[in-house]
């Protein structure tokens, strides 16, 4: 099995890779991406809040999607981003971005040794606890990486 890429490192894994920073599809910039990646993994560490966006019956097709080995659908559009633009960037810099997203990780693997039975809110498919959260940011990031070819679709693996 190859190594998640939702880890600490992943952004050396980005900055390592031969690619265009350019989407494959989406309108997100490389440096949109990235602090997206940074946000939703504040949503999972507790220091962000999110509303839950999807209809609670769904939960149940949700959560089995996301056990699933199935792929995130290519042009999804998360209920958090304005639906008419790009959201705006807060970090000056896309090495800026890369540095809060690899202590955003870090801070969710400080914050679930803390708290092993915690479960924050994903806006999509609900309060998540830390196996669940992993589960998705596998999902999330791949979706990502592939977006911007810095891994091919052909490599991802279940983790």
């Amino acid at each position: 099995m190859e190594q998640p890429v939702f880890a600490p490192g992943v952004t050396s894994l980005i900055l390592s890779m031969d690619f265009t920073p350019k989407p494959l599809w989406g309108t997100m910039t490389l440096q949109h991406m990235i602090e997206h990646l940074s946000l939703v993994t504040s949503m999972s560490n507790g220091k962000i809040k999110s509303a839950f966006y999807s209809k609670p019956e769904q939960i149940f097709q949700l959560i089995s999607f996301l056990e699933s080995d199935k792929p995130l659908p290519r042009h999804f559009k998360a209920p958090t981003l304005p639906p008419d633009r790009l959201p705006y960037l807060h970090c000056e810099t896309l090495a800026d971005a890369l540095s809060e997203l690899e202590a955003e990780i870090r801070d969710f693997e400080v914050y679930y040794k803390l708290h092993p039975d915690a479960k924050e809110m994903n806006p999509v498919f609900g309060e998540l606890d830390e196996r669940l959260w992993r589960r998705f940011h596998e999902k999330h990031f791949t979706h990502h990486l592939t977006q911007f070819g810095i891994i091919s679709e052909t490599s991802q693996s279940p983790p």
